[in-house]
C-alpha cells in the first residue's frame, strides 16, 4: 500500500479490549470524529465491540494504509509500542493527561501536561435527550396460580429498554430484601419525583408516582386483572395495560401519551380523587369509633 495515503486512524482505549474505556473517551472520538469530516478528511476509527464502538481492529490494521495517527482522550503514560507501529504516520495526541514528558507525539493538545489544563472533549460532543423510567415490577403471586403474567410483563418491559434506549431506574417497594437499595420510603418517593415516568405493576407503585406528581403506565400482571386494575379503577387513571396482552410497542405508546398537558391534568384529577375517597373512608372510620366509645 501507499505509504503517503491521506488517512487518518482514530484510536483510543475504546480500541482495546480490557481498558475499561468511558463514555467520555467515546465522545472526545466522537468529536473529533465530526472536526475530521469538516475538513473532508478520511479517516477509520479503531474500535472493539467490548466497549460498543464499531470500526477496524488496531491490531489487525496495516499502518501503511495511513498517514496520520490520532489517539484520543485518557490518560497516557507512554505507549511506545503502539506509536512505533506508527512510526511513519504523524501522530496526533488529542485531550490527553499526559504522565512524564517522553509523549512520543508530534503533535500534542493535552486535557493534563505539566502547568497545562484544557477542557474534556466531551463538553463539545452532542447531548441527546432521552426518557428517565422508574421500574417497579411486582414479583411471581403464586396466589394468583395461572392467571399470572409476571414473565410476560418483565419481557416486554425488557424489549421496550431495548429499543427506547431510555434509561431504567430501578425501584421497589419491599422493605426486606429491596432489589434497589431502598431503606426507606422518603428515599423512594424522593427517586420517584425525579424520573419521567414510572413503569409498574406494583399497586404501590401507581399510588406512589400519582401522589408524587408523576405518570404512570400500570401494567396489571394478573390476567383478567386484579390489585393493579382496581387501584387505576379507584383513582380514575386511564394508562393502564392488561399483563396478558401488553407488548413493548403498548408501553411506548402510553409513555408517549404519559407527556401530554392531558395527562399532567389527569394526576391532578386522581390526587384530587384520592383525597375526596380517603377523607370518606376517614370520617366513616371516626364515626364507628366514636359510636363504639360511647357505649
Amino acid at each position: 500500500m501507499n505509504r503517503n495515503r491521506h488517512r487518518a486512524l482514530v484510536a483510543g482505549w475504546f480500541s482495546f479490549e480490557g481498558r475499561k474505556a468511558t463514555f467520555g473517551d467515546v465522545q472526545a472520538m466522537e468529536v473529533v470524529r465530526r472536526w475530521l469530516d469538516e475538513l473532508d478528511c478520511p479517516y477509520d476509527v479503531a474500535g472493539h465491540p467490548q466497549n460498543r464502538v464499531d470500526g477496524v481492529d488496531i491490531e489487525l490494521v496495516d499502518p501503511n494504509d495511513y498517514s496520520v495517527f490520532i489517539f484520543v482522550c485518557g490518560p497516557w503514560g507512554g505507549g511506545r509500542s503502539l506509536l512505533h507501529r506508527f512510526e511513519h504516520c504523524f501522530k496526533i495526541g488529542v485531550d490527553l493527561s499526559i504522565r512524564n514528558s517522553a509523549h512520543g507525539f508530534d503533535l500534542l493538545f493535552p486535557r493534563e501536561f505539566a502547568s497545562t489544563h484544557q477542557p474534556d472533549l466531551a463538553f463539545a460532543a452532542g447531548s441527546h435527550e432521552v426518557d428517565v423510567v422508574g421500574v417497579a415490577l411486582v414479583h411471581p403471586q403464586p396466589a394468583f396460580g395461572e392467571r399470572q403474567r409476571h414473565a410476560e410483563v418483565q419481557a416486554a418491559v425488557d424489549r421496550y429498554f431495548e429499543v427506547s434506549g431510555a434509561v431504567r431506574v430501578p425501584l421497589d417497594t419491599l422493605l426486606h430484601e429491596n432489589t434497589a437499595g431502598i431503606d426507606h420510603v422518603a428515599q423512594l418517593e424522593a427517586m420517584i419525583r425525579r424520573v419521567d415516568v414510572v413503569i409498574t405493576s406494583r399497586l404501590h407503585g401507581l399510588v406512589y408516582s400519582l401522589k408524587n406528581g408523576i405518570p404512570a403506565v400500570a401494567i396489571d400482571p394478573i390476567a383478567g386483572g386484579a390489585k393493579v386494575t382496581s387501584q387505576a379503577t379507584a383513582l380514575d387513571w386511564p394508562l393502564l395495560l392488561a399483563g396478558d396482552r401488553v407488548d413493548s410497542e403498548q408501553i411506548a405508546l402510553a409513555i408517549q401519551q404519559s407527556k401530554t398537558q392531558e395527562t399532567r391534568e389527569l394526576i391532578e384529577k386522581s390526587q384530587k380523587t384520592a383525597a375526596i375517597g380517603i377523607e370518606r373512608i376517614k370520617n366513616s372510620f371516626q364515626h364507628e369509633i366514636a359510636n363504639r366509645l360511647e357505649m
